[in-house]
């Protein structure tokens, strides 16, 4: 078979990509050195211009900061200024001769004062600082832990708060303070406040650390909506922010763990058979499912967005945690409304960091982890119960004397086995500890108006089952250059790959209904290929050559460019290329017992192929207004489009017929598979959107905001392309009446807000009548078509009502803090199936007829039992509450549920019915086991009892949602040492449990089963059991008997961190250091048990991190 060069490409077509990105690291290294060394010198031309742009221009070619005083450079001050390769000083002393300032330089700053005269420029400086005598002027630089600068931390003088400043966008300050002032203050939102001591020195550097995860600090400088940052003063949404700090100090290598534990209203659905898989992208839900899923997770998960740029949840789950500055989480209307055609899941926004200007830094972090397999949920019998069982269920016994005879030297064999010790430990077959280790380095540095950063990255996870593994490559290169005429240029160039392993070893279900007096090899040393029963033995099939591997390779291009015409005008574009692809590999030897009823040996094995790649182009240009009002007032206003072009194509086949287990080669397939053939699809969608918001605030204590958005799709049908989209928001700041005493109240906000958002939640091509081309349809030398999706032209957005209504609340100088969203979410025009006409060739089309609604509320609570200098103890909690309702379906979606109503599956398929939750548990109520014989007695929906099964005596009992589930926290802080532990909970959350419909009641004894077999089923007339007849091992029906309310308390992140002595560092020639240790599931309790983990084991472990800085 010939291998197709179009559709699977080799290796080689990375090979440009990297050279290409080769070159532009070269080009922009030489780029940044040649700026670095021409920066210094001051050349401009500037008429009647402003005092303050001719300051920025300086400072843009110079490198230094001009810092003053409020109200000492008035907007009537102009300038004129013609400068040729000019010093500081020269630049300086002729942009302010005309004016009544006086100026001097120390260190980078350049200090601007009002003198009570013009300025002579011949007066010497010194004579200028003598004035005040008994002040001195004090500079510095904040910086967060990583070396970037902290934009509007306050710095104020500890014995007199009047006299302090806010460090400037690059975290410089200067302040003049008296000259026996002993002590500063240096504090920020998100970070811990520090305490300066003064002596001899002029110039400070100020490392502020970030705290752990204090909740009333959420929203760092604002809200980030991936466009542009919000006010959180006159912010009328519902959102959270955290800094990649804080994510890394709740959970250091797993993004999606920390956002659940720290986000009221976020959750990441717990997977009890995919477990602790690394390979299994995680689940993630924002305030409830706006859509009827059948194990499609993608169409209630929100909208992810990274520097302007939307990105798929995988590369979130892959992305380096060191990359991240901040993670926000929007989710209602108001906070949404930008993104309004596709936010109504929720939108999760990523700012990767900025760069930090200064000399060479390097930065090196690194986690080195070990997960441990969680066996805890099993209780399977040991070789001499197991038998035991097997006996009770007759295995053993037959009317047939010969056969009996047979069965009693079969039985006599294996308990002698047993007496002598035979016993295999089957759960410890597959399983390992595996270990994983996250290498992250950052090289960054520039000088005057350029600064440039290299990135790389590697990371390798092992999982918890044997020879399965994902690894992660990244490189990046990331250049920023600012003009003297307020505009930052800003590339960001990156390179990844995952490569994917799934285990050899299959599902472990497997392994745990292996018998235990099993044997793995027989006495020459070989696996043995069939146990007893004549069941496959499972590591036979893992010492095969089967294999399923995948990787996925990225090269993403980000240009974004920022204009500041001045204090009231910024214009901002992003433009985002992405090129993606993807490969699947799929071996099966023919050796496997999957082919043991197969006679023919060229059908025997068998190698699937995909390939997937894609290009996708995006952009957008904002443009903002801020005029300042009278009387403390905003008016903020915001335009702006953005659109987006995705072209993915995808292929596939199936080659069968392999002659051996070592030749896995495509080359070797014999044939294709009966009735099968090459595949392939194409995926080609564009987006279009704009969008106006407008933020007024009044006296700093009243606000509206408002957005509207048109967007259209290209996915809908003609005669609905584009939909209206809008949000308004109310606010009020009670704490900035005058009425309200500040002394103990920080803050009080009221804020409500309504809007819709839209959703597209289904694949291109929905509204076109498309056809595909048959190959098997031959007619006259020409190939048929069959239907596969009948068009509607009246396809329109599904649609989300969003209602939110909050409070955020701050006590006592921030110990206490409350915040609490109450919402209701209608989403109508659900995009459902809907039955049509047979005679169209196709059974089932498109059509707006779901209608779901959500409610619930969302409330945060910590405070602070200890805060004094060197020990803080703070404790909060979270909690989470939804619960939704079906308020319209279709009538296919009706069929759906009968066909589903009928089948008798392990759990309960979804029933998906008006008035009902969309994760109701819908069962036949049960009376029991009749002591008599065994049997279960069903109660009918008029209240009588029977033996007699009938599915149309379902009814709800239970919800899969919970009642209540959140987080509940402790941070203690003491000096340069910190301990965290965060605890998860579920409050009233039904379940199936599948455990005991499996392996108690449902077991077939020639298999392995739980301990309560023996307990817990009759086993003789007149036994008072829980569970049918011992000797029954028919799969038992959907009953009451199995769903039980569950509530769980975990321990599931416990942190211990310390900040080295910069002392220590100083002699190593490092200017930072921490270590860390971090253990996640340390216990689970729960009223349920149940086998946690039936296809991939969950996981306990324990992680190192440590970052260095040099």
């Amino acid at each position: 078979m010939k291998f197709n060069e179009e559709f699977f490409p080799s290796k080689k077509i990375w090979i440009k990509p990297f050279l290409i990105m080769k070159m532009i690291i070269l080009l922009m290294t030489a780029f940044c050195i040649q700026a670095s060394a021409t920066g210094q010198k001051i050349s401009m031309v500037k008429t009647n211009a402003s005092l303050k742009e001719v300051f920025l221009s300086i400072e843009k070619q110079s490198g230094y900061l001009f810092i003053y005083e409020s109200g000492t450079i008035s907007a009537d001050m102009k300038a004129s200024v013609h400068l040729r390769n000019a010093d500081i000083h020269e630049a300086v002393k002729e942009s302010i001769e005309k004016f009544p300032l006086s100026f001097s330089i120390v260190g980078k700053n350049v200090l601007i004062k009002r003198s009570e005269k013009k300025a002579v420029p011949s007066v010497p400086i010194a004579v200028t600082e003598a004035i005040i005598p008994a002040e001195r002027t004090v500079t510095g630089h904040v910086v967060d832990s990583v070396g970037s600068p902290i934009d509007g931390a306050s710095v104020y003088l500890k014995t007199d708060e009047r006299i302090g400043v806010v460090t400037n966008s690059t975290g410089r300050f200067a302040l003049v303070v008296p000259s026996d002032a002993k002590t500063l203050v240096v504090k920020h939102v998100g970070y811990n406040t520090t305490e300066v001591e003064l002596n001899n020195n002029t110039n400070y550097i100020v490392r502020l650390t970030a705290k752990q995860t204090k909740l009333e600090e959420f929203v760092i400088q604002g809200v980030s909506t991936g466009f542009y940052k919000k006010n959180q003063a006159s912010f009328t949404g519902s959102a959270v922010t955290f800094t990649g700090e804080q994510l890394k100090s709740v959970a250091p290598s797993n993004v999606f763990q920390a956002l659940s534990l720290l986000t009221p209203g976020m959750v990441m659905t717990e997977n009890n058979q995919l477990g602790s898989n690394p390979n299994a992208i995680p689940e993630i839900l924002v305030r409830g499912v706006t859509s009827f899923s059948n194990n499609d997770q993608s169409v209630n998960q929100p909208l992810i967005v990274r520097d302007g740029t939307i990105i798929s949840v995988q590369a979130l789950y892959d992305m380096d945690i060191n990359e991240i500055q901040t993670i926000t989480v929007l989710k209602d209307a108001s906070a949404t409304a930008l993104y309004g055609a596709r936010a109504a899941n929720g939108v999760i926004v990523i700012e990767r960091k900025k760069m930090a200007s200064g000399k060479l830094k390097l930065i090196y972090n690194v986690i080195a982890g070990l997960q441990f397999p969680d066996f805890s949920g099993y209780d399977i019998l040991n070789s001499r119960d197991k038998l035991e069982y097997e006996k009770l269920a007759g295995l053993y016994s037959s009317t047939d004397h010969v056969q009996q005879q047979r069965l009693d030297s079969l039985y006599n064999v294996r308990l002698m086995d047993v007496n002598r010790g035979v016993y295999t430990d089957w759960l410890a077959k597959p399983s390992r500890v595996g270990f994983s280790n996250d290498h992250s380095i950052r090289l960054n540095g520039g000088a005057g108006n350029t600064r440039y950063e290299l990135n790389l990255r590697y990371g390798s996870v092992e999982g918890v089952m044997k020879d399965d593994s994902r690894k992660r490559y990244g490189l990046g290169f990331v250049l920023e250059h600012n003009t003297d005429n307020g505009f930052t240029f800003t590339n960001r160039t990156s390179l990844s790959q995952t490569a994917i392993k799934y285990s050899p070893y299959g599902s472990f279900s497997t392994y745990t209904k292996m018998n235990p007096y099993d044997r793995v090899y027989d006495a020459f040393g070989e696996v043995n290929k069939v146990l007893s029963w004549d069941v496959n033995n499972p590591l036979y099939e893992a010492s095969l050559g089967s294999f399923s591997k995948a990787q996925t390779q990225n090269l993403s291009n980000d240009f974004d460019v920022r204009w500041k015409l001045n204090d009231r005008f910024t214009v901002t574009s992003h433009i985002n290329f992405l090129l993606n692809g993807g490969s699947s590999d799929i071996y099966t030897s023919p050796l496997s017992g999957v082919f043991k009823d197969f006679t023919d040996p060229t059908k025997k094995g068998s190698l699937s192929l995909s390939n997937n790649k894609g290009l996708t182009y995006s952009g957008n240009l904002v443009f903002t207004y801020n005029e300042k009002l009278p009387k403390q007032s905003l008016l903020t206003a915001n335009l702006g489009g953005n659109f987006n072009h995705t072209n993915n194509k995808f292929a596939s086949f199936t080659g069968v017929g392999f002659y051996a287990d070592a030749l896995k080669s495509i080359n070797f397939a014999a044939s294709y598979p009966t009735g099968g053939a090459p595949g392939g699809s194409q995926d080609l969608n564009a987006d279009v959107a704009s969008f106006l918001n407008l933020n007024y605030m009044y006296n700093n204590r009243y606000y509206v905001d408002g957005v509207y958005q048109i967007s259209g799709s290209s996915k809908f049908g003609a005669n609905n392309r584009y939909s209206h989209f809008w949000s308004t928001g109310l606010g009020w700041n009670i704490h900035n009446e005058s009425f309200m005493d500040n002394n103990w109240l920080n803050i009080f906000r009221l804020r409500g807000s309504a809007g819709y958002t839209g959703k597209v939640s289904f694949a291109s091509y929905q509204a076109l009548t498309t056809y595909r081309y048959d190959i098997a349809l031959n007619y006259l030398n020409g190939i048929g078509a069959i239907p596969i999706t009948i068009g509607n032209p009246d396809l329109k957005w599904e649609r989300t009502m969003n209602y939110n209504a909050g409070i955020d609340l701050s006590l006592l100088q921030r110990r206490v803090n409350l915040t609490a969203d109450f919402y209701i979410r209608k989403t109508t025009d659900l995009l459902i199936d809907k039955t049509i006409p047979p005679s169209a060739g196709i059974t089932l089309g498109k059509a707006n007829l779901g209608e779901i609604e959500n409610k619930g509320f969302e409330l945060r609570l910590d405070g602070y039992v200890i805060k004094q200098k060197d020990w803080q103890w703070q404790l909060g909690a979270t909690a989470t509450h939804n619960k939704n309702k079906i308020l319209k379906i279709s009538n296919a979606l009706k069929a759906q549920n009968d066909l589903n109503n009928q089948l008798n599956t392990v759990s309960p398929l979804p029933q998906f019915q008006e008035g009902e939750s969309t994760t109701a548990i819908k069962v036949v109520r049960s009376a029991g086991i009749d002591p008599a014989t065994g049997k279960e007695v069903y109660i009918k929906l008029n209240g009588d009892r029977t033996f007699v099964y009938d599915p149309a005596d379902k009814v709800v009992v239970g919800d899969f949602q919970p009642d209540m589930l959140g987080t509940v926290f402790s941070v203690l802080n003491y000096k340069r040492f910190s301990m965290a532990a965060y605890f998860s909970y579920y409050v009233n959350q039904y379940i199936y449990n599948t455990t005991r419909a499996t392996k108690v009641e449902g077991s077939d004894p020639i298999y392995n089963a739980d301990y309560r077999v023996f307990s817990d089923r009759w086993k003789k007339p007149g036994d008072i059991a829980l569970y049918r007849d011992i000797a029954d091992k028919s799969l038992p029906y959907q009953t009451t008997r199995f769903v039980e309310k569950e509530n769980t308390f975990s321990l599931s992140r416990l942190n211990i961190a310390y900040d080295i002595e910069p002392q220590f560092l100083s002699k190593l020639r490092i200017s930072k250091a921490a270590v860390g240790v971090s253990m996640n599931e340390l216990f689970r309790l729960s009223t349920v048990k149940i086998e946690r983990g039936t296809d991939y084991l969950f996981s306990r472990g324990v992680e190192l991190n440590l970052n260095i800085i040099f």
